[in-house]
């Protein structure tokens, strides 16, 4: 994925004021996002809840080995935290941990996970580029 379609969606859950958003891994990759946006009432949890959404997105796509967590300010501050986790191995300790997690935060129960393709139709005017030029 490119960086513009990246930030296209990241975008979209700063505007959305999305809870957690997990970006699935496009064919081929080995890694997928985790979008949170930092509010006032999660700002002193963010790490730990990034964290904990990052065990969850883990779980749900066995596939993948490294996931890409990114919390952004929506109070108009260009404030972002960044983390990346390497999982390699899902044991069953790690799935009954993360399965413990999920229901008890209800850590995406109920999310649309979400792929760079459904924001393609997004206009990259937003960031100043018009690619039909």
């Amino acid at each position: 994925m490119n960086r513009i379609e990246l930030g296209i969606c990241l975008d979209d859950a700063i505007n959305k004021q999305s809870n957690g958003r997990i970006l699935l891994p496009q064919e081929g990759a080995n890694h997928l996002y985790v979008f949170i946006t930092l509010t006032q009432s999660n700002g002193e949890g963010k790490e730990q809840e990034l964290e904990l959404r990052c065990i969850v997105a883990r779980k749900l796509n066995p596939s993948v080995h490294n996931v890409i967590a990114i919390g952004s300010n929506t109070q108009g501050n260009s404030v972002f935290d960044l983390y990346h986790f390497y999982i390699p191995n899902l044991t069953e300790e790690f799935i009954e941990n993360a399965t413990q997690i999920q229901e008890e935060f209800e850590y995406f129960k109920n999310s649309k996970m979400s792929s760079s393709s459904d924001f393609r139709h997004n206009k990259f005017e937003i960031f100043g580029i018009n690619p039909k030029n």
